[in-house]
């Protein structure tokens, strides 16, 4: 019996009957530095085929990816192999090494342009140090804190935005549904 698989975003299958998305129809793929490894612009890691140290013949595949299971993290990972060599990498940091350039220095990080972790498309990443990143994740927040309070009953005052002691209270954002408790309702002080 064959199970129908209904996905929620338009998708095309490849010939090996791998998911690509619609996004991704033109994707390109670049080799990873001092890996035997491909990444794509869509944020998909592969391995290429190649004859192991010990006369193996390995082919290629597609690499899973692995969420972080810290708490409140999020990102994507894959692990990349060479015979003994291992590297736990996040698909981000592959991606721009491979279509970017290397890390260019130990105080940047790879960023994602939207504020969404598991979006790894090469238009959505850049290297930038962990300071500038933190800003502008701020002030994405704030943002993002902005609409949710005028949504919320005409939070917005001459000065700015008023706090919202559900969102503020809880730590959430009221865009997406999270931190705040659906029996408190959210009102303006």
């Amino acid at each position: 019996r064959r199970r129908e698989v209904r996905l929620s975003t338009p998708s095309l299958l490849t010939q090996a009957g791998t998911e690509v998305p619609a996004c991704c129809e033109d994707e390109t793929w670049k080799p990873v530095p001092d890996w035997p490894h491909e990444a794509s612009t869509c944020g998909r890691v592969r391995s290429v085929d190649r004859l192991e140290e010990d006369g193996t013949w390995r082919l290629g595949v597609m690499l899973p990816r692995y969420p972080d299971r810290r708490r409140g993290k999020g990102y994507l990972y894959v692990h990349l192999r060479d015979g003994r060599r291992r590297r736990k990498a996040p698909v981000s940091v592959v991606v721009l090494e491979a279509h970017d350039r290397p890390k260019p220095g130990p105080e940047y990080e790879a960023c994602h342009g939207n504020d969404i972790r598991t979006d790894n498309h090469r238009a959505n990443l850049c290297w930038d140090t962990k300071a500038a990143n933190l800003a502008k994740m701020w002030e994405q927040r704030r943002q993002r804190d902005r609409i949710a309070a005028s949504v919320a009953g005409g939070a917005f005052t001459q000065e700015g935005v008023r706090p919202v002691p559900a969102i503020r209270r809880y730590g959430g954002s009221a865009v997406h549904g999270t931190g705040s408790p659906p029996s408190l309702p959210i009102s303006p002080s």
